[in-house]
């Protein structure tokens, strides 16, 4: 069984190299240095939470999904667009929620 660190790091691993992001652009973006990436990304150290947080952050994603186990790079991806629904429902007043959320309903009730 893996660990939450562990599951981490395959998805940070299987993400980058599924959208051709390279160590050097994430450090940029993210604020962490290159060296560090590539030991988490390596598996070679555990990344703090303000580490996963960091990355997660500057590739558009949830670190809690990223800890999720045997994510697929399909599966990431989609988390990153659900994470920018999200953020767009944020400004959303409640009668448009409402109105999403019937939606949503009526697409995952079973017959």
């Amino acid at each position: 069984m893996t660990t939450y660190a562990e599951n981490f790091c395959l998805s940070l691993d299987t993400y980058m190299e599924s959208e051709s992001i390279s160590t050097n652009a994430l450090a940029t973006k993210s604020g962490i240095s290159q060296k560090t990436i590539w030991v988490v990304k390596a598996n070679k150290t555990k990344p703090t939470v303000t580490t996963a947080q960091a990355i997660a952050n500057a590739l558009g994603l949830d670190a809690r999904v990223m800890m999720g186990d045997n994510l697929t790079a399909e599966q990431v991806s989609r988390s990153a667009r659900i994470g920018r629904l999200l953020d767009k429902m944020l400004t959303l007043s409640p009668d448009q929620l409402k109105s999403i959320q019937t939606i949503v309903e009526s697409m995952t009730t079973e017959d």
